[in-house]
């Protein structure tokens, strides 16, 4: 099993992100929630006040007048159509819903899963974020319509998420044995800001990821405990693997350099030793990951270095010292 530091790890590494992404939903939902309460009257004054104690928290205690700060906390949204208020209400439930979920950033496979699918589904449910914006833009401007925008609720594939939504992507920890990691699945979702960790639990291919290595996307794996530091600070779409069992170690980071081989920062293969089946990859798939990395990695031959002479090649020159070297020849028996 992952050691606890390797979990620890592995939680590190998107927490930055995560905490930002957690921050920005916040927010939207204060906002959403100062909407609805405008285009229902606002609500009472003693509740109002009760909100903003509770959003002012342990701060306010004891130091800030919450009465006379209330004065300056009237929400100043646009004002929403009174028929569009329900849609609003509905995106506001969304948003709530996964502020609660303590697991919003953390997905676990189950033994013997389909890690593609599990992500697939997961990933729709964190576009539900962006789906209940878009539902709550439609709302201000009159035209949401239920049959065709109450979907945005339910889920919002990652295949139909935007550039823009692609590079506001939440990180993921993703937790599965080392049986079901088939990193082909993983390129699906490696766009724009996608972060994601992979804890790795028990045998695992030796080079699994060596599958996602293309030449923008952050890749790393090992079973070293080593740190994620690179990964958290790419700008652009990462993964990387944390793993119980021993498998190759490296970094394949976009920015270290223009060709393939200089991209790997670090590299450490094991011992050969005879494979055997992981879950649903046969040995043959194995080595061909294995292989693929060593062609990755590899160093271009050494070109002539310059100024070298060729030797050409002219035909009528060479004749011409065959027949001088006969007359030589000729010459000396005379």
């Amino acid at each position: 099993m992952p050691s606890e530091e390797q979990r620890v790890l592995a939680h590190k590494a998107i927490e930055d992100r995560a905490g930002s992404f957690r921050s920005a939903l916040v927010s939207m939902a204060d906002q959403v929630r100062g909407m609805v309460q405008v285009a229902q009257g606002a609500g009472s004054e003693e509740q109002n006040l009760t909100d903003q104690e509770v959003s002012l928290g342990n701060f306010a205690t004891e130091k800030i007048d919450v009465e006379r700060f209330s004065v300056y906390a009237k929400p100043t949204t646009s004002a929403l159509p009174s028929d569009q208020v329900a849609p609003v209400e509905a995106a506001l439930k969304v948003l709530t819903e996964l502020l609660a979920d303590e697991d919003l950033f953390t997905l676990r496979v189950p033994e013997g899963g389909s890690l593609g699918s599990s992500l697939a589904r997961k990933f729709g449910r964190l576009g539900r974020v962006f789906g209940a914006a878009q539902v709550i833009e439609l709302a201000k401007a009159s035209k949401y319509d239920a049959e065709k925008h109450g979907h945005l609720l339910e889920q919002v594939t990652f295949t139909h998420w935007n550039s823009a939504q692609r590079a506001a992507a939440p990180p993921l920890l993703v937790e599965l044995s080392g049986g079901d990691l088939r990193a082909a699945s993983l390129a699906n979702f490696l766009d724009g800001g996608a972060k994601i960790v992979l804890v790795v639990d028990g045998d695992a291919p030796p080079a699994a990821l060596a599958r996602v290595v293309t030449p923008g996307v952050f890749v790393q794996q090992s079973s070293d405990n080593a740190p994620l530091d690179a990964f958290t600070a790419c700008a652009g779409a990462a993964v990387a693997g944390v793993f119980s069992a021993s498998v190759a170690s490296f970094v394949h980071d976009p920015a270290a350099g223009e060709t393939s081989h200089e991209r790997f920062t670090a590299l450490e293969i094991p011992p050969a030793s005879k494979l055997v089946r992981i879950g649903s990859l046969s040995p043959n798939q194995q080595t061909e990951e294995l292989a693929l990395l060593k062609v990755l990695t590899a160093q271009p031959a050494a070109a002539e270095s310059e100024g070298a002479e060729t030797e050409q090649v002219d035909p009528a020159g060479r004749l011409s010292a065959w027949l001088l070297s006969q007359a030589e020849i000729s010459n000396l028996s005379a």
